[in-house]
This record gives C-alpha cells, structure tokens and sequence, in this order.
C-alpha cells in the first residue's frame, strides 16, 4: 500500500520549506495542524511516525496518483465567462444529486468547472479501506480535478495549489498576504468569506472557501466531529464582466438542490425562480455609515428575487450611548454638540428609513 494523503503531504511541504525545523518543532506543527493534544505520548508516535514516512519518501514509494499528476497540469480555459468552483476529497464519494446540479449549471452556463482536489486520512474511512493501492478521487470529478493555480481575472487567483486540511476551523487563516492584491479562492469543505481592509484606489480583497461537492467523510475524533458540522456542500461562482469580475458563495440543502440569486436548480434541471425565494437575508445596514448606492442595488435586486421574507438586523450602531465610549469624556461632548448623542433621533431616523423601504 503507498503512502499518501493530507497528512503525509503536510509533512513533507513543511520538511521541504524549512530544512532547519528540529522534530519538536516539527511535530508541535503537526498536532495544531491535525487537531492533536500536544503531549510526551504525541511527541513519540508522531516522531517514530516521522522517520518512517521520511524513509519512504528517500525509498521513492510515496507518489502522487495519476488523477493528481493530471490535476497538477490543469489549464485555465480563458474562452468562459463563468466559472464554477468546488472542493473534493479523495477516497470518498461524491453527493451525486448536488454534482448532477452543479453539471447542469454548468450547461447551462457554458461555464467553466474546477474541483479542487483535497486531501485527507482518514483511516476509519469504509471507503479508503476499500482501496488498497494508494489515494483516489471519484471517477465524475477527475475530468474536472484542479491541484494548479489559475489566475481568473488580474485582480482573482484560484488556489489549487493550497492543500489546507479539512479539519482546519478557519480555512483562510494566514492567506491575507499570499496573494498581494488580489483577492483568492481556496478549496475547503467549510464555507468561509473574509473582507479586506485596503487603501484607497486599491482593487477590493476578498477570501473565499468554496464548499465540497463530497459528502462528510471524517474520524471520529474532536476535529472531525466539529469539522462535519461545518461540512458545507456548495461553491464559488465567479462571472468575469469587463474590467470587473463577480463572486459568490452558493451552498445547497442536504438533497443538494440550490438557488443561485434567482435561478434554481433542482434534481438536474435550471430554473427561473418565479416563485421567490424563501428568506433573503442583508448584511449589516449601520444607517450612519451606509453605503445607498450599495443598498440601493440590494433592494434592486430583492425585487428580482421575490423572497417571502427579508431580514434585515443591525440597522444602527446605537453610538448615542455606545458603552465603547461612555468613560471618553471628549467623545461624550463631541455627540452633545453635533446632536448624535440623542438615541431618540437615531431611533426616528430608523423608523424612517425602514417607512422608506417598505414603499
């Protein structure tokens, strides 16, 4: 049996990086890496452990599968528009109504599709076990496998080529920086969206997880348990429009059916959504430091999407009587003198903006 995995290749990237790591250091970043108690009986087995896969590694029988060789070699098709992107695992299967979904969007997109292939071990797994030659990918995916990066847009890069564990709580975690100024997608069963703070006259930044196209396959440690919790099956959608690009997470039920702004997609078939959508739910309002011409276009677009319901919550900061503020004698007068520390006022110019939306 070859030795492969997420784990293995944490291992060895980190080996390859840092030639100087000592095995302390080296097995202290395997336990934070992998969710392990950090103790004496760790720091043995994962160092006896170490040696052997280090062995293997000089002996030539740790490889990489023919699916991820092909993976590695993955080229950007720059004639799409679209491009849809999700997540992986290998020795496990796919959630077959979601792919036969995410396909037919694809259709009927004319987009393209990449599946980032991840990673992870899981000896418990009933579908690894059945596998004895070494890691593999679901045979609907590996036309569509991606371990390469890919630029989508100059300001958008794809990340295949981050291998991040599945188990990691925050998949985006020290990614600000890889990237420069571009904003970057990862792959990741855990949907997750950070905005960046950025100068003036920079591009916008944003990070984005995709979700997984694969169902929840993971031990039955601490780890595993919170990572199939946040098991997300869904992906990114990015649609190139000029000079500029649009981004979005979309996640899909458990029978893998999803909406898509005003499209939905149900058992293989693309829909217009006439009927409405369920909830919309907007970000945070905050009326004193509002952008309206972005909550303009997000009203816009309700009336496109129809939901039956909209939640809208943190429509005031409540800085008249901000407790961040209440022992800063400076900031008090200055709210007494510009007339914001009147929590009836901001109250009305709540209610007011509310009477507004609602015509």
């Amino acid at each position: 049996m070859k030795y492969v995995g997420e784990k293995l290749q944490f291992v060895i990237d980190t080996l390859n990086k840092d030639n100087t790591l000592t095995v302390t250091e080296a097995v202290r970043r395997m336990c934070e890496n992998f969710g392990i108690d950090y103790s004496e009986s760790a720091r043995k087995a994962i160092s006896a452990h170490l040696s052997k896969l280090s062995k293997l590694k000089s002996s030539g029988k740790v490889e990489d599968s023919e699916a991820l060789l092909t993976a590695k070699g993955k080229k950007l098709d720059n004639k799409k528009q679209t491009f849809l992107i999700t997540w992986a695992q290998n020795d496990t299967p796919i959630h077959k109504n979601f792919f036969k979904n995410l396909l037919s969007y694809k259709e009927s997109l004319d987009a393209g599709l990449h599946v980032i292939a991840g990673r992870y071990n899981n000896p418990t797994s009933i579908w690894g076990q059945k596998n004895k030659e070494g890691e593999f990918w679901n045979k609907a995916v590996v036309p569509y496998l991606d371990a390469a990066r890919h630029n989508l847009h100059k300001n958008l890069q794809v990340l295949s080529d981050i291998k991040i564990p599945p188990t990691g709580s925050t998949p985006l975690s020290g990614l600000n920086s890889v990237t420069g100024l571009e904003s970057c997608i990862v792959g990741h069963p855990r949907q997750q969206v950070k905005s960046l703070p950025i100068l003036d006259g920079y591009p916008h930044k944003l990070l984005l997880s995709t979700g997984s196209c694969t169902v929840a396959n993971y031990t039955d440690s601490k780890a595993g348990k919170k990572s199939e919790f946040h098991h997300s099956i869904g992906f990114v959608i990015v649609e190139m429009d000029g000079e500029n690009f649009h981004i979005r997470q979309v996640s899909a039920d458990k029978k893998g059916n999803f909406y898509d702004l005003y499209k939905r997609v149900k058992d293989g078939n693309v829909m217009d959504n006439v009927e409405g959508a369920e909830a919309a739910v907007l970000g945070d309002i905050h009326i004193a430091h509002n952008d309206n011409e972005a909550t303009d276009l997000s009203f816009k677009l309700l009336d496109k999407m129809k939901p039956k319901h909209t939640m809208i919550h943190d429509i005031i900061d409540c800085e008249s009587i901000s407790h961040h503020e209440e022992n800063d004698p400076f900031r008090i007068m200055q709210k007494e003198e510009n007339g914001t520390g009147d929590l009836r006022k901001e109250l009305d110019i709540m209610l007011e903006w509310v009477k507004n939306r609602l015509k």
